[in-house]
């Protein structure tokens, strides 16, 4: 039996936090990991090129803290079709960014329900073509930057079917993911 699907503001099902305005002299090669935009990738984010801080600095500033599976959107950013520095650049915090700290021009989103709505869901959600039409066409500013309001992003609203079946469509999508991720890994070693 198919069950209705809901309608919903994003806002409605997440709690966010907005990015830390490090200051580039705390910046250290060694330390916590500092998540700036410039180091996200089209799906996840490279730690390799981010920043550091020193430990008793980041003990300060545990709010902005990232966990492994959070959202992280841009909120600054350029105008399509520059896709790698877009605004409204979805990503997935890997294992690897865990404990790191965000830094500004970036938001953090996690369910707040719960566990009634899956986080991966939100994350292909927010993904979708769907929601990156609505949110470029949302945001404000110059020809060459572009910048989000969290209102917009809060107030995307949407579809989205009983828990059950979001888990299982996230399911399908990460799997095709790591499917993905897989053969270029395998294309870069043959590659070499």
């Amino acid at each position: 039996m198919l069950h209705k699907w809901a309608k919903y503001k994003l806002g409605d099902l997440i709690n966010y936090q907005k990015g830390f305005a490090f200051k580039s002299d705390w910046f250290k090669s060694e330390g916590n990991l500092v998540v700036r935009v410039s180091d996200t990738t089209s799906n996840s984010i490279d730690i390799t090129s981010c920043q550091r801080i020193e430990p008793d600095k980041a003990l300060a500033l545990q709010k902005y803290k990232l966990e492994k599976n959070d959202i992280v959107i841009a909120t600054v950013g350029s105008w399509p079709p520059n896709y790698s520095s877009v605004v409204g650049k979805v990503v997935k915090v890997p294992i690897e960014a865990d404990g790191g700290l965000l830094n500004q021009n970036a938001v953090r989103l996690r369910s707040n329900d719960g566990g009634k709505h899956s986080q991966q869901f939100i994350y292909y959600l927010m993904k979708s073509e769907y929601f990156s039409r609505y949110i470029v066409h949302t945001a404000q500013g110059s020809a060459n930057q572009a910048s989000i309001k969290l209102t917009d992003i809060f107030d995307f609203t949407y579809d989205i079917p009983q828990l059950k079946e979001q888990k299982s469509i996230a399911q399908i999508l990460s799997a095709i993911d790591d499917k993905i991720q897989n053969n270029l890994a395998i294309n870069k070693t043959l590659e070499e």
